[in-house]
């Protein structure tokens, strides 16, 4: 399962690092996204859940799209643990196909 506490951290890293290298204060930010500057601090905290329509906000101030916004290695792993869950299912289902019997 992905926990949801380390996305929105990492998120709030990847937010706030993007916000620095772009030489913006939250105070700056919150007010082109239309937060408050206390939102702005808490999402870059990883302590406030951060919704679809923000991110998208978000991402056309600090110029980047809202997937490199996203901790793209929990996706990864999440989807390979998925994956590996499944394909035993698989082998089963494709060994029936080819007629392999056990």
């Amino acid at each position: 399962m992905i926990d949801k506490d380390e996305i929105y951290l990492k998120i709030g890293k990847k937010i706030r690092f993007l916000r620095k290298k772009n030489s913006l204060k939250q105070e700056v930010l919150s007010q082109r996204v239309g937060l408050t500057r206390s939102s702005i601090s808490q999402i870059e905290a990883g302590k406030q859940a951060v919704s679809i329509h923000v991110l998208y906000g978000i991402g056309e101030v600090l110029n980047t799209k809202i997937y490199d916004l996203l901790p793209q290695e929990e996706f990864d792993s999440y989807s390979t643990r998925r994956l590996i869950e499944k394909k035993p299912v698989l082998n089963i289902l494709a060994e029936k196909r080819l007629g392999v019997k056990k």
